[in-house]
């Protein structure tokens, strides 16, 4: 790798990691549930929402209840809408043995809110929570999204994201996996978030699966409801790792950003000539972007608007050869996703800048054998 001052390359807390178009699944997927599998008009009522998941059945609405709504663009997505009550609540079958104890299991979901919901609105839950007089005399799995951030909470604390809360009004894949030597790692967009070891969270057998709230423990009552959408939900029964948690997310977000997703096609030019972009939409702001090939050259601070979502450099160039060449990207950053791929980023002149907001930042390069170079002048 040439350096030289003329060059900047500012990866804020962060670091530089070697990783090397299905979804990757790990163990078994025991839950497996898209929107895009219903059928149905805007604002139909949706009393049951099929599993495609090893466990079957489907997640019903509770007795007496009307159940979520559906709508058919979201986005640009289906979804299922859950409005802050018991009437959404969705329950599913019973945890089995391979999500509960000190099993290894990975969840992951494509989650929206219009407004960050009030404290403790729970997503997807199994077990109880606890009791009315606050004691943790029960073992609780919640999936958060609400004014504290997001958050997997369990018996005895819960653990959040350090990329602080992701913003309202867009979709946003958030996961959590469980290994075998007891460590939580947290992930929101691809990137992880947090990491502990957590061996307290020992699930029971036996309690429901659910959407949009969690059963109060010795009651057959939910509370907790969430107000906001879910598009897909899979809970496996071993552990995603890093590089598969980014390849989710990778594969999936194209389809989650409309009209906030940029590709260019190939060929040579200038970033901000629109010949080479998908539909000649040049990719700026808080876009999703991703090269599926050729070279492009940065000449000015083509970022003002704000931090790209994500860079996604499959294969080519990306030259940065001015002064006033500036890109700014939130992590994942990627350059290279599979072998065989070559991708090059040459800062001769300028600034690349990848932003985290207090989370860890990546600049992944060789993931899965990509031949992948970093050069800093020249």
């Amino acid at each position: 790798m040439k350096t030289k001052q003329a060059g900047l390359i500012v990866i804020c807390a962060g670091a530089l990691s070697l990783h090397a178009q299905t979804l990757r699944t790990a163990g078994t997927l025991a839950v497996d549930m898209a929107a895009d599998a219903i059928t149905a008009a805007d604002g139909d009522a949706v009393t049951s929402w099929a599993n495609g998941g090893t466990l079957g059945a489907a997640f019903n609405a509770l007795a007496g209840m009307t159940g979520a709504v559906f709508t058919n663009s979201l986005l640009g997505r289906k979804a299922v809408l859950f409005d802050g009550t018991a009437q959404s609540v969705l329950v599913g079958p019973s945890a089995p043995s391979s999500l509960t104890g000190e099993s290894t299991w990975s969840i992951e979901a494509w989650v929206w809110v219009p407004s960050p919901p009030p404290a403790k609105a729970v997503y997807l839950s199994w077990t109880e929570d606890e009791a009315v007089s606050g004691n943790q005399d029960c073992l609780r799995l919640m999936m958060r999204y609400d004014t504290g951030g997001v958050q997997v909470d369990f018996r005895g604390g819960a653990m959040g994201s350090n990329y602080g809360t992701p913003a309202s009004g867009l979709w946003h894949h958030i996961a959590v996996a469980r290994a075998a030597s007891e460590m939580l790692t947290f992930y929101v967009d691809g990137v992880p978030c947090n990491q502990g070891g957590q061996g307290n969270v020992n699930l029971q057998a036996g309690k429901p699966l659910a959407l949009g709230g969690v059963l109060r423990v010795g009651t057959s009552a939910y509370t907790n409801f969430f107000a906001g959408a879910l598009s897909r939900v899979r809970v496996h029964t071993g552990t995603l790792s890093e590089d598969d948690v980014r390849h989710n997310y990778l594969t999936d977000v194209p389809s989650y950003r409309a009209g906030g997703y940029a590709v260019w096609n190939g060929g040579t030019g200038d970033w901000n000539d629109p010949a080479f972009w998908q539909d000649g939409r040049v990719g700026a702001g808080l876009d999703a972007v991703r090269i599926q090939s050729g070279s492009l050259t940065v000449t000015n601070d083509d970022m003002t608007a704000g931090s790209l979502a994500m860079l996604d450099l499959r294969t080519g160039t990306l030259k940065l050869t001015t002064s006033a060449a500036r890109i700014d990207a939130r992590t994942p950053f990627v350059l290279g996703r599979e072998s065989g791929q070559a991708a090059a980023i040459n800062v001769s002149s300028g600034v690349l800048n990848v932003v985290s907001s207090g989370n860890p930042a990546y600049l992944d390069l060789g993931v899965n054998g990509a031949l992948s170079t970093l050069e800093v002048g020249g």
